[in-house]
């Protein structure tokens, strides 16, 4: 994780990375044998990922990763907050980005935003809206 943050001078580069190492090491959670290393993956990787919304909540992409870090996870880890809010930014947010992400991925992330989250009237007409268009 060091060194990304030395990897580069964008801001928003290292941010997208910090971002995704975070995912991998929850990631590496889920695909793991041995259950104390399973959650020291799941507790640093989470960690990252909360620091960098935390520095960056309007970032759409972490929202993303950390929501699908978390999404399946058990009720029992107590991550239902993180889900809440990562949702509701993400409703917030994805529509005025659908320019920066490839559009079959806008498109899955919107739809499973508008299908697993609880957006708002508004915002569920303004991701839709953005969707028109959108190969899928």
């Amino acid at each position: 994780v060091e060194r990304l943050r030395s990897a580069t001078r964008d801001a928003h580069v290292r941010t997208t990375l910090m971002a995704y190492a975070g995912a991998f090491t929850t990631l590496r959670a889920k695909h793991g044998t041995w259950p104390p290393d399973r959650l020291r993956h799941m507790r640093g990787g989470l960690a990252v990922l909360d620091s960098v919304i935390t520095a960056h909540p309007d970032h759409p992409e972490a929202r993303y990763l950390r929501l699908m870090s978390c999404y399946y996870l058990p009720r029992v880890l107590g991550r239902g907050w993180s889900v809440r809010e990562d949702f509701a930014a993400l409703a917030r947010l994805l529509p005025s980005v659908r320019g920066d992400y490839p559009p079959d991925l806008y498109l899955s992330i919107a739809r499973f935003v508008m299908e697993h989250g609880r957006p708002s009237p508004a915002q569920r007409a303004a991701l839709q809206a953005s969707l028109d268009g959108v190969d899928g």
